[in-house]
């Protein structure tokens, strides 16, 4: 096992590139940085690193079993009601927001692996942000809606950690 400090993050690549691990194990502090999360999502998407797992965990705390419905690449902030994204051109509800990805509740039909123009609303101009449809749950409520959750690609981690300290519930 080694060990690098947040200001290592290059260098833990390079030995990541050589080594190829089966797993990467990131403090959760550090987790919630743009160099951080630039390199879990490095991992994730490099065909050459797979099979490559990247586990997130509290500072001090073993590692156990992957719990896939708890474990969070970044956290998630629930956003006020009513605030709505611009998800190819049409409205949807956005539930929580992360550096990574978001929660929306929408009338059109979304599906997995779709590809999406995700544009939230900014001081001026929209964030505009690459994305994928990861899950998607049908709801019958008042009508058919669907709540998706949406991975982003090259998002400026800036733009959005400064949307999420304006926007977030308190």
């Amino acid at each position: 096992m080694l060990a690098f400090a947040a200001s290592e993050l290059p260098r833990a690549l390079e030995v990541i590139l050589q080594r190829r691990p089966r797993l990467v194990i990131v403090n959760e502090a550090v987790a919630t940085t743009s160099h951080a999360i630039a390199l879990i999502e490095r991992i994730r998407y490099d065909a050459a690193l797979q099979p490559c797992d990247v586990r997130i965990v509290p500072f001090g705390e073993s590692v156990g079993p992957l719990d896939m419905t708890g474990t969070r690449r970044a956290p998630r902030f629930q956003m006020p009601e009513g605030l709505t994204v611009d998800i190819d051109g049409k409205p949807a509800t956005l539930v929580n927001l992360s550096l990574v990805g978001a929660q929306v509740v929408s009338q059109t039909i979304l599906k997995p692996k779709q590809r999406l123009r995700f544009s939230l609303p900014g001081d001026g101009e929209p964030i505009r942000i690459q994305s994928v449809v990861a899950t998607v749950a049908v709801e019958i409520v008042q009508g058919v809606r669907y709540r998706a959750g949406i991975e982003f690609f090259n998002a400026d981690y800036n733009l959005l950690q400064r949307f999420i300290d304006k926007h977030r519930k308190r």
